[in-house]
């Protein structure tokens, strides 16, 4: 697991020639992947313009909303809770949680439940002991409200009537409940009875832009549709007292995973009284070859079991560049706006090595990883809110990647450009 925190055995890559090997299972992967939109060949290339015509029959990000728990834990603060908490077995046990939160990029996070959650829940504090339904329990209220602070807000910032919204899309992985969280939001918000509605759970951190590329097709279907895609995690109710048979991952995962809620509306063909903050212009998707242990979340009796390999920041290093330049076809690197998941410091890493990138490409999703930790599916809603506050004075085309990674290891992108024009 060090590999994916930078401690003991970074990952490097290096600017070796490739083996006939290497280069075969390059081939192999651009020639795997599933475009939707112009159909690119192995070679890379591609239009200079990803997609022509009238920008106005695209789909596009009318509204973006966040939000978060009012908890705000500092890792010092958390390390201090968790070590006091937990039966850590040995000294060196303990050092090693102490540098994980150290290193991993994260200064603060956001939390329902910190490590008073074992304190509080017995059955909880015990590793194994079944505790699923009272993980639940806990995980349903506040994942109501924060998916209806964020749609409220992606609301506002849309500024059009919430009796114009004709479907509903919502996105977990921390919880599930039936009825749904899209069920839920309809009726708390007064939407009306007759919103089409979908709720799809345990999906990963890439379900946020799997949920952008499911609203933007449905939205591009019809010029009178708008989409509400919500995506909604509350972490903290599945952290795990210590397995003594995987220390390492136990305290990475309750260390690196947080609280939140973001919200997209989309819609086609956008009226008058709309101002358009993304232009969405390609979807991208594909999985890499043999990996689908790397990236495991599976519900089990006392909770969400997740697993995290330490191959992981490799894959990614390794993998992540032909499938973005099969995306973005020639548009230059150089100028392109950025918006990785940052499921880890690493992770960002080594997407900034893979696409030869300079740092402050990717500064926004490290900026995010250090102030929200990673929220799993969500978290790409704040990156793009973040890329957008940040460079609507800039001038010229504004594409803009967004980018994750989840289980399989998949890999989702969707290509967009950044058209806000709005001021604070």
């Amino acid at each position: 697991m060090a590999g994916l925190l930078d401690l003991d055995t970074p990952v490097v890559l290096t600017n070796a020639a490739p083996s006939n090997e290497d280069a075969s299972a390059v081939s192999d992967f651009v020639a795997s992947l599933s475009l939707n939109g112009s159909a690119l060949n192995a070679s890379n290339s591609g239009p200079a313009v990803p997609v022509g015509g009238d920008a106005s029959s695209l789909a596009h990000i009318l509204g973006i909303g966040t939000s978060n728990p009012d908890r705000k834990v500092s890792q010092e603060e958390f390390y201090e809770k968790f070590v006091t908490t937990l039966p850590f077995p040995d000294k060196k046990t303990e050092d090693l949680s102490k540098r994980i939160i150290e290193n991993c990029g994260i200064k603060t996070r956001h939390l329902v439940h910190d490590s008073d959650i074992f304190n509080t829940y017995e059955a909880i504090a015990n590793f194994g002991s079944p505790s699923l339904d009272q993980r639940l329990k806990l995980w349903l209220e506040p994942a109501i409200a924060l998916g209806k602070e964020a749609s409220e807000k992606a609301i506002s910032d849309w500024g059009g009537d919430r009796k114009d919204i004709t479907h509903v899309i919502t996105f977990s992985t921390s919880g599930i409940h039936c009825p749904g969280l899209d069920f839920c939001l309809i009726k708390q918000m007064g939407l009306p009875q007759t919103t089409k509605h979908l709720y799809v759970s345990y999906m990963g951190c890439h379900a946020g832009v799997i949920g952008l590329r499911t609203a933007a097709e449905i939205a591009a279907a019809d010029p009178r549709h708008r989409v509400l895609c919500v995506a909604v995690e509350v972490n903290s109710v599945n952290a795990q007292s210590l397995n003594p048979d995987n220390l390492i991952n136990n305290i990475i995962v309750d260390c690196i995973f947080a609280d939140g809620a973001g919200a997209f509306i989309l819609g086609s063909k956008p009226r008058e009284d709309e101002k358009p903050v993304f232009e969405v212009h390609r979807h991208g998707t594909t999985f890499i070859p043999d990996s689908e242990d790397v990236i495991t979340a599976n519900v089990v009796c006392h909770g969400l079991d997740v697993g995290l390999k330490k191959t992981l920041p490799e894959l990614v290093g390794n993998s992540v560049n032909p499938f973005v330049r099969s995306l973005v076809g020639e548009l230059s690197y150089s100028d392109m706006l950025w918006a990785v998941h940052p499921g880890g410091k690493s992770i960002v890493d080594m997407t900034q090595r893979g696409c030869g990138l300079k740092s402050k490409q990717v500064q926004v999703s490290r900026d995010i990883l250090r102030e929200y930790a990673n929220m799993a599916s969500c978290t790409i809603v704040f990156v793009l809110d973040k890329v957008r506050r940040d460079n609507r004075q800039k001038k010229g085309d504004k594409w803009t990647l967004a980018l994750a990674f989840g289980p399989g290891v998949s890999v989702e992108g969707t290509l967009l450009r950044l058209v806000d024009s709005r001021t604070e």
